[in-house]
């Protein structure tokens, strides 16, 4: 699959902007799905709450982080440390 992911960044930055998101992009599935199959060592992390994944679901091979606690909504403090284990820079 021959895909340019500059454009799909592109939007998914504008989507974000557009919807005054709290951070970078906005990829729609079929546009993580896409950049997924294009780029050799992107991963796909879950950021949603555990029971999300519970009683959800969650893409087969995904990483899963949890950004937010639930019930209280608390943001995760090891959210960016266990991101960089989970994704580290190339």
């Amino acid at each position: 699959m021959d895909v340019q992911v500059e454009p799909i960044f592109a939007a998914a930055h504008e989507r974000a902007r557009k919807d005054r998101l709290p951070y970078f992009g906005a990829l729609s599935p079929s546009d993580a799905y896409a950049v997924i199959k294009a780029v050799p060592n992107a991963r796909l992390i879950d950021v949603r709450t555990r029971p999300e994944w519970d009683y959800v679901g969650h893409v087969p091979e995904s990483s899963l982080l949890e950004w937010n606690a639930y019930p209280d909504g608390r943001r995760n403090p090891e959210f960016l440390p266990e991101l960089r284990v989970k994704a580290p820079d190339p």
